[in-house]
């Protein structure tokens, strides 16, 4: 659902519905790495939607911030990478939503 609220209202909209939660919870680090990992991508996503994923999986959330994950990190993780890989083509790995055919992300890493 984030990337569809992306591309039609922004990534602005996204990092803010975040920092309305946690007003409301400011203690749920899980939300608050994630947030914050929107923040960082906000020049990259703000060009090109399609870069959400590759943001996160790329170093945002790749990032170590604690001993051990958070499931809900993790999660947020795995979400993107089978977006990333099988947006619009039919679960066909490595190829994104480029109407084209051509891939537009690929993970470097495993």
């Amino acid at each position: 659902w984030q990337i569809m609220k992306i591309k039609i209202v922004g990534v602005m909209e996204v990092i803010r519905d975040g920092q309305r939660y946690l007003k409301l919870r400011p203690n749920d680090r899980p939300v608050y790495l994630i947030t914050h990992a929107q923040q960082l991508s906000t020049p990259a996503v703000q060009k090109d939607h399609r870069q959400y994923c590759s943001q996160l999986l790329g170093g945002r959330l790749s990032m170590m911030y604690e001993t051990n994950p958070f499931p809900e990190i993790v999660k947020v993780r795995e979400t993107a990478k089978r977006y990333g890989l099988n947006q619009g083509n039919g679960g066909e790995e490595g190829k994104g939503a480029d109407s084209s055919g051509r891939s537009w992300w690929k993970p470097v890493t495993k």
